[in-house]
């Protein structure tokens, strides 16, 4: 008997509340020469979100681009001392992006000044202080809030990977097998897995700046769930 040619394909996706699914296929013939039975199943788990990242951002505007300047370099040291003082090191807030740009006239095409942006990244595992950074950011004068993710450290997002792979896979053979015991046929091989990933997808909070401005006190977060899912398909020979 030839051996088969099957593909199959294995795609992670990362959300918040997914609906998982299985979906079961069964071939008779591929071609004259090869039988296959192709399987597929979808498993998820769930993990505690142990990293934020945040994007914060300062901007500024003034008649030269030197005042716009200092005016935004005072706003983020205030920022990046605030973040300091809540618990945060310097290895975990960092310039993500600095832009200057004119602040123009557009019916007499005239530059009336500069505005500068300014966004601040924040990637820290201390969950417990998402509520402190975005409060203190505020207070401290940034007037933008980016995004909130609430995500996986690189090793827990990799074990997260590996065990959903393991449970699609099993659930998956067990499919074979049932389909297997139920034609009166045996399982021989694997015929083939082709494997293709996508990275996993944060979770994002939408935090609106006015709400956190307008807070009296602490912003109140929780970072609730992170769901892993792996979606495999596996095609073995029988006879």
């Amino acid at each position: 008997m030839k051996q088969s040619s099957i593909t199959g394909i294995i795609i992670i996706i990362v959300a918040l509340g997914i609906v998982t699914f299985g979906v079961l296929k069964f071939s008779g013939l591929t071609n004259q020469n090869a039988r296959t039975i192709d399987v597929s199943d979808t498993a998820t788990i769930t993990k505690e979100a142990d990293r934020i990242i945040l994007n914060v951002g300062v901007e500024t505007t003034g008649n030269s681009a030197g005042e716009s300047e200092s005016a935004n370099k005072e706003i983020s040291n205030a920022i990046y001392s605030g973040l300091k003082e809540i618990g945060l090191s310097e290895n975990e807030y960092s310039t993500e992006s600095y832009n200057v740009y004119p602040d123009r006239n557009w019916e007499n095409n005239e530059i009336k000044g500069y505005i500068i942006n300014h966004n601040i990244k924040v990637d820290t595992e201390k969950m417990e202080l998402a509520g402190k950074i975005l409060d203190s950011a505020i207070k401290n004068g940034a007037n933008q809030i980016y995004g909130l993710q609430f995500t996986l450290k690189e090793e827990t997002q990799k074990s997260a990977k590996e065990e959903a792979y393991r449970k699609a896979s099993e659930n998956a053979k067990i499919k074979a097998e049932s389909i297997a015991e139920g034609l009166n046929v045996k399982i021989t091989k694997i015929a083939r897995i082709t494997d293709t990933t996508t990275d996993y997808i944060p979770y994002l909070k939408d935090v609106a700046y006015a709400d956190v401005a307008e807070s009296g006190s602490e912003i109140n977060i929780q970072p609730g769930d992170v769901m892993v899912t792996a979606s495999v398909s596996i095609s073995y020979g029988f006879k």
